[in-house]
């Protein structure tokens, strides 16, 4: 029998839990051309809201164009790939697609190869040095297509602070605000999972990007709808999972969608009928010996300062700078307790709020640190 859970890839469907009111607002900005900027930790089920936002759009005059950033390793492969995923989400037929090189591009020769059908198998290249003497060409072209065809596009860009890892970054930032601030058929979805680095490009006064559009923060979804969604799934599949154990299954894992779905789908498998404590117990352990050696290699790549900080946090201690705190767990100057956090958010170990408030990012993680450590 399939499994009713899924999880490490995007979710539509049946398998989407709520969210109503994030997808409304996403609706909303596709339709009015507003441009959306989607932050929210990672395996939080961004990338699966915005694309059930657009499965449930009903308007056939929006195209959707959609990229994942971190996959490029610079700025010509970001644009080549930019230029490709425009044309395959808007231009259909082969023919059309040669002649797209005539027709929008006038400094610069782009090469077409493609398969039976186009609209998945299509590539893109040209001359990096016509391209870099021709990016309005390239950077416009959504704007040119939607103009001359008649229809609004949407370019939706996955992971898009991992454009700061880019040679001359900032001056791409620059160059990309100059053009898409002047789009009038086209807006953009931009969506990424360092809250930090999102905040710095999108939130700071100096940056080209500042305010470009609607600020969604996405929280965790209620705890409400993770039990009432545990209970339906386990009912369609005839086995059962009283309300009290789809909370304890929703504690255990602090209501992050991506880990939800992973105990869940451990427990539905060692489930004959009914779920037990037995069964919830076991299925934990299942999961933590599984990742348990990527868990060790995460310590043993953190400095004693850092690992002393985690451990802090496991405590729950909110006040890391306090003079016991410090002392207590032994986490030096305030100056490397500033530099430990930074190596913790970006290593996706920790995720801190404003208030002093954090969590660790992975629950399981901090299930077997705490562990570890004698915490628990």
């Amino acid at each position: 029998m399939k499994s009713p859970f899924i999880f490490g890839k995007v979710v539509t469907g049946e398998h989407f839990v709520n969210r109503t009111k994030e997808i409304d607002r996403l609706q909303l900005n596709f339709e009015s051309g507003n441009n959306s900027i989607l932050i929210s930790p990672r395996r939080w089920g961004k990338s699966s809201l915005v694309k059930e936002a657009v499965k449930r759009l009903d308007n056939k005059n929006i195209k959707f164009v959609f990229l994942d950033i971190q996959t490029f390793r610079d700025e010509e492969s970001f644009l080549k790939n930019y230029t490709q995923e425009v044309i395959k989400a808007t231009i259909s037929k082969s023919n059309e697609i040669l002649n797209t090189g005539k027709e929008f591009f006038k400094k610069l020769i782009p090469r077409f190869s493609f398969g039976l059908d186009p609209q998945t198998d299509l590539s893109v290249s040209f001359d990096w040095k016509e391209a870099v003497l021709a990016k309005d060409e390239i950077l416009n072209l959504p704007e040119n297509i939607a103009s001359k065809r008649n229809f609004k596009i949407i370019v939706c860009i996955d992971e898009f602070q991992s454009i700061s890892k880019f040679a001359d970054y900032e001056n791409l930032e620059q160059e990309l605000r100059s053009y898409w601030m002047h789009h009038e058929n086209v807006s953009y979805c931009l969506y990424g999972s360092k809250r930090h680095m999102m905040l710095n490009i999108f939130n700071k006064e100096n940056r080209p990007f500042y305010r470009f559009g609607d600020l969604i923060l996405l929280n965790k979804i209620e705890r409400k709808h993770w039990i009432n969604y545990m209970v339906t799934q386990f009912e369609k599949t005839n086995k059962i999972i009283s309300e009290p154990d789809a909370n304890k299954i929703a504690t255990l894992v602090n209501d992050h969608s991506y880990y939800l779905q992973q105990l869940a789908n451990e427990i539905w498998l060692l489930t004959e009928s009914e779920v037990t404590d037995q069964v919830i117990e076991q299925s934990l352990e299942n999961v933590m010996n599984t990742n348990s050696i990527f868990y060790q290699e995460t310590i043993d790549n953190l400095s004693n300062t850092q690992v002393n900080l985690l451990n802090a946090i496991a405590h729950k201690s909110e006040h890391l700078f306090s003079v016991d705190t410090v002392k207590e767990f032994k986490l030096g100057t305030p100056r490397n307790i500033s530099k430990n956090k930074k190596v913790l958010e970006l290593k996706d170990i920790i995720h801190f709020y404003s208030k002093g408030q954090s969590s660790f990012v992975d629950p399981f993680f901090e299930i077997w640190f705490k562990k570890g450590f004698g915490i628990m």
